[in-house]
Formats: C-alpha cells, structure tokens, sequence
C-alpha cells in the first residue's frame, strides 16, 4: 500500500506530511538551509560523510552522491562537488529517507 505524502508551502512556510503525520515543519527556506549533495569518488564522498546525516547515496562505479540534511559549507576536499538541494530534492530524499525506516 502507497503511502500518502503531500507538501504544503503557505506564505514561505513549508509543512511535510506523511500519511497525516508531520515530517517536518518550518520556514522553507530554513528545511533546506544546509541540505546538499556531495559527489565524488566514493572514498571520498565517505570520508566527508562520516557523522553527518546522510539523506540518501547512491553509487555507481567508483563514483557517489550523497543527500545531506545539514551541511556547514566549509571547502570541500579536491575532487568532491556541493549542490544546494532545492525544496523538491529535499522532499524526495526526506521521503526516500523515510522509505527506509
């Protein structure tokens, strides 16, 4: 059975629902502040990863992506990329995310 997710933004606030419990709620711009992608070679994806809170990954070949919930910003070690995630990425890795509990 599907579960029901739904999004609802109201004058910059964000509210996520998950089968009419509350994911998360809070000014939009706050959810995804910090929230990116890392990608790189996988060693190094990890390396960078290790204690924060990882979103979602994925692999292919030597290569990762990892969705982060909170990144600080700082400079990244030679050879990884940041992408700020947009609202819509940060639903679906929070959904993806909730998808594994």
């Amino acid at each position: 059975r599907r579960r029901q997710r739904q999004m609802c933004i109201r004058d910059r606030y964000t509210v996520i629902l998950r089968a009419g419990r509350v994911i998360q709620d809070a000014p939009t711009e706050e959810l995804t502040a910090g929230a990116c992608t890392i990608s790189g070679p996988a060693a190094a994806v990890d390396d960078y990863a290790a204690g924060k809170e990882i979103l979602t990954e994925r692999s292919l070949g030597g290569l990762k992506t990892v969705s982060l919930r909170h990144d600080d910003g700082g400079t990244l070690p030679a050879g990884l990329e940041r992408t700020r995630l947009g609202l819509q990425e940060y639903f679906i890795s929070l959904m993806e995310e909730e998808d594994r509990k």
